[in-house]
């Protein structure tokens, strides 16, 4: 009976204890639940950072990766182009050696046999039609194959590389010449003063003078000769062509000395 009998102050403190381990009770489940969402982010965190560093790593190894066979591509292809050239000397050397065996073979016509490099240039031109090497191998193919008035193969060589060549005005003056000169010797000479008048139009060409020297040499082949005498006098008398750069001053010189071997 003496232990029923609280007093109000320990039935209190009795009710307070009560709700303090009551409110523990109930707050435990809920901090642990926070806990794990916060161990399930940091998790989320963690793997998003490791997948990001592996696509980063896979980026980076598939660039170096693609370099490198790039890289090798490209020394592949020059050493293909240089293996050509070396076989173009060796085809030098072996004419020299045979003149030298034989003086009497020195004659005005007589010339190496480059048949064997041309035609791996050929080959390598027409395998490597968007690279610059293959252009360079083009040009030095149709050099030879124009030398052996094989004109419509050389025109054939060199036409496609038209388009892929707009970019690069030097080799657009070196092809659209090229073809000029070997359409003007197949007789075809409104189509080679075409290829001419493109070059006289294309911006940031530096070579127009010689190009204006080229159409007034074909005009005449043609038969235009009142035109071909007028544009070699303009050129000759260009005071910026007499006083520019050196390839000007000497397009003046050469249209006057034109001018005087055809007597207009």
């Amino acid at each position: 009976m003496f232990n029923s009998m609280r007093s109000p102050q320990q039935s209190w403190l009795d009710t307070v204890q009560q709700g303090g381990v009551a409110a523990s009770t109930m707050q435990r489940p809920i901090f642990e639940e926070t806990s794990a969402k916060a161990i399930q982010a940091a998790h989320r965190r963690k793997w998003t950072l490791v997948g990001f560093v592996a696509v980063v790593l896979a980026i980076g190894t598939g660039l170096f990766v693609y370099s490198w066979q790039k890289s090798k591509a490209e020394r592949l292809l020059v050493q293909s182009y240089l293996e050509i050239d070396a076989l173009y000397v060796a085809e030098n050397q072996a004419f020299e050696e045979k003149l030298k065996a034989d003086p009497q073979l020195n004659t005005p016509d007589a010339r190496p046999d480059h048949a064997p490099s041309t035609k791996k240039f050929e080959e390598f031109a027409r395998a490597n039609v968007k690279s610059p090497l293959g252009w360079q191998a083009a040009l030095r193919a149709s050099s030879e194959l124009i030398e052996q008035q094989k004109y419509a193969e050389a025109q054939a060589l060199l036409e496609p590389l038209l388009i892929r060549t707009l970019k690069h005005v030097v080799v657009q003056v070196r092809i659209r010449k090229t073809l000029a000169g070997l359409m003007a010797e197949q007789g075809q000479f409104d189509p080679a003063l075409e290829q001419l008048s493109f070059l006289e139009k294309l911006p940031d060409n530096p070579m127009v003078p010689e190009v204006r020297l080229m159409r007034a040499q074909l005009l005449y082949k043609k038969g235009q000769k009142d035109q071909a005498a007028q544009l070699l006098k303009e050129l000759a008398a260009d005071s910026t062509a007499a006083v520019g750069e050196g390839s000007a001053r000497s397009v003046a010189t050469e249209a006057a000395l034109w001018l005087g071997y055809w007597g207009l």
